[in-house]
């Protein structure tokens, strides 16, 4: 049985980017994130993605953004092998669950490889993905030009575009990567940020999640155990550290209050004051160690996680291990997954 989610993780904001190559994908990312090409996602400009699922952090807006950038997972081009790496390596790079799904789309371009991208991961994923699903639009520039506003655009589309629309409930902004203003960027960035964060909130503060995520999410915590069996030795002597300290400052202070209480003895109301004054400092000491060694436990615990999560990108064997877990769940359900994995 799983222990709750690390405060590390419940101040993180976890987004799936989903659109076809050549949509902005990759830079709409890396714009969500405040990073460059060279820190951030590498763009492609070929037809063909040719970069596997790989995730990148930020500290943006006061929360952790976490962005897993997705590539061809939908494309009938990769064999089933590649497809299911890709999608085990999505699922468990945004474990325990992403808090958005961000469709990505240029605009004035919804075709049917778009839409079979949606019906790809709902079919995946399930209906309840659509409660998480954002639609964030590329080349506003275009719409910029001609005049006319994102909300004026889209009250004259019909089709699959406005039923997709309707589909996330009416959630979708847009970024203009062109745009060399940094603070109007900024401010476009933000609003998309404000939305899913909004939407968690609606939805008390929960993350979208299924069996599959769950199934990932044990897996990274079995790997982060045996991180954390490797590391014991250095998180002991870190606690020891802590507790070293709190004696010390414990044992001074004690010291200190008899010597304080002697003074106030001629005066009996305010020996009782004073001690119990001295009684809650002692106990703020202590408390300040629970707190220490909560630090500890969550700065080893988010190491263990950002070097799982490089394994993900980066180890095969680990891939498989995850695969493994989640098959075992998709093939239990009537679910195109169970296809697709088994």
């Amino acid at each position: 049985m799983m222990e709750g989610e690390y405060d590390f993780l419940k101040n993180e904001l976890r987004i799936v980017l989903i659109g076809l190559t050549g949509s902005g994908k990759s830079t709409s990312g890396n714009a969500i994130l405040g990073l460059d090409r060279n820190h951030g996602f590498t763009s492609q400009p070929s037809a063909r993605s040719v970069t596997s699922v790989g995730c990148r952090k930020a500290t943006r807006f006061g929360r952790d953004i976490l962005v897993t950038d997705t590539h061809g997972m939908y494309n009938t081009r990769l064999s089933q092998g590649e497809v299911t790496k890709e999608l085990i390596q999505c699922i468990t790079l945004s474990a325990p669950g992403p808090h958005a799904f961000v469709m990505v789309l240029r605009l004035k371009r919804f075709t049917s490889k778009e839409q079979a991208a949606i019906a790809y991961f709902r079919d995946i994923f399930g209906q309840d993905m659509l409660k998480y699903l954002f639609v964030l639009f590329t080349g506003l520039d275009v719409l910029q030009a001609d005049n006319v506003s994102l909300d004026e655009f889209l009250e004259n589309v019909t089709g699959p575009l406005k039923d997709l629309i309707r589909e996330c409930d009416g959630r979708y902004t847009a970024i203009n990567n062109r745009e060399r203003n940094p603070g109007v960027k900024e401010g476009q960035v933000k609003k998309l940020v404000d939305m899913i964060t909004s939407n968690v909130d609606k939805h008390s503060g929960s993350h979208f999640t299924t069996e599959m995520t769950k199934t990932a999410e044990q897996e990274v915590r079995k790997r982060e155990e045996i991180i954390r069996q490797e590391k014991d030795e250095e998180v002991r002597k870190a606690k020891e550290r802590i507790q070293k300290d709190t004696v010390e400052r414990y044992a001074k202070r004690q010291k200190e209050m008899v010597k304080e209480n002697e003074r106030f003895k001629v005066d009996s109301e305010g020996l009782k004051e004073k001690q119990e004054l001295d009684k809650d400092e002692l106990e703020r000491i202590l408390a300040g160690r629970l707190a220490a060694y909560k630090r500890i436990e969550e700065q080893f615990a988010r190491s263990a996680r950002n070097q799982i999560r490089y394994e993900i990108e980066t180890d095969d064997s680990f891939i498989g291990t995850v695969g493994n877990a989640v098959c075992s769940v998709a093939g239990a359900l009537i679910h195109p997954f169970k296809n697709l994995l088994l």
